[in-house]
Formats: structure tokens, sequence, C-alpha cells
């Protein structure tokens, strides 16, 4: 219960008295107090589920590894991903870029992008479909500000659309898991 609570926490970004995320800070600070209880903890990317080591080693400044996604600055809101999938949420572009192209592609704004390839990350991470019924758990998995049913309204749009859905999937999204 313990270590599911300090990766709800750390996943939310842990923020300084400034506001800005210090995660890293926390994930060395935690990871130190889990191996004095002996316990087998480690800080886990909640979208692809990679641990910290292994992170660790694919990058190698252990600060780089993760990097906390802003769904809303005001109130600030978000989640911690490791630096692979917070790009491959943001289709590797600026978010200006992402904004562009959901305006161009009929989407109010880069967060509607951003979690259809979040849903389509998840759906490969967990080798299930994408389904109107994971709305809930990506709302509640990912600190989304959009409700399950914007969510679901999101994924309907996509899923209905084949032309749409290939726009979304590239080779980014499988990284790790192929």
């Amino acid at each position: 219960m313990t270590q599911a609570y300090w990766n709800e926490w750390l996943w939310a970004g842990i923020t300084n008295y400034k506001g800005q995320p210090r995660n890293d800070e926390y994930t060395d600070r935690l990871s130190m107090k889990a191996s004095e209880f002996g316990w087998d903890w480690e800080l886990t990317c909640p979208l692809c589920r990679r641990g910290i080591s292994q992170l660790s080693r694919e990058i190698r400044d252990i600060s780089d590894s993760l990097d906390y996604h802003h769904w809303s600055t005001n109130p600030d809101q978000g989640i911690t991903l490791c630096r692979e999938c917070h790009d491959i949420i943001g289709f590797g572009s600026y978010d200006n870029e992402v904004e562009k192209r959901a305006h161009e592609w009929g989407f109010r704004s880069r967060n509607d992008l951003q979690i259809i390839r979040l849903a389509l990350r998840e759906a490969i991470v967990t080798d299930r479909p994408v389904r109107l019924e994971m709305a809930a758990d990506l709302v509640n998995r990912y600190n989304l500000i959009q409700s399950s049913g914007e969510v679901k309204e999101l994924l309907k749009v996509v899923l209905r659309d084949s032309d749409l859905y290939d726009r979304f999937v590239d080779n980014s999204l499988y990284h790790g898991f192929c």
C-alpha cells in the first residue's frame, strides 16, 4: 500500500515551493527509504511500466529519464512519465506544433491528440485493444483534466475513422514493445 502511494505521488509530479516538479530528488529519496526497509520497490513510468533502473541504463542522466507532462498549468495538473513516453504522446514535437496539428485535424487542442496517443500506447503496453470502456481508467491513472465522457468521445471519433486513426499511429508508439 505504501509503495502504491509513492508511485501515485511521484507520477502526479512532486513540486517544490515554487510549484516546479522535482521528481528526481524524491525518486532518489524514496528509493533509499525503500532500500532501508528492505523493499523491492522501484519507481516505474505509469505508461510503459519500465522501472527507473531500466530507464537509467537507456538514458545517461537519470534526471533526464523522468518528465512532468502538464495537462493544465492553471491549475497545475499532470503526470510524471518517462522521457520517451512523454515525447511519444506529444508526437515528438513542440506543444505549439501539436496545437496546430490538433486544429488542422478538427480537435480542440493538443491535449486531445495527446490523450489519444496515450490511449494507443496504453493499449500496446497492456496488449489490449483500444476500447471506449478504458476512458475512466485513463482519467484516473494519468490524472487527466478531461472527464471520462470527454475521453470516451475522443476515442469514439478516432475509432470510427480509419484514416484519422492512421494519422495517430506510428512506429514510436511501439518502441520497447515489439
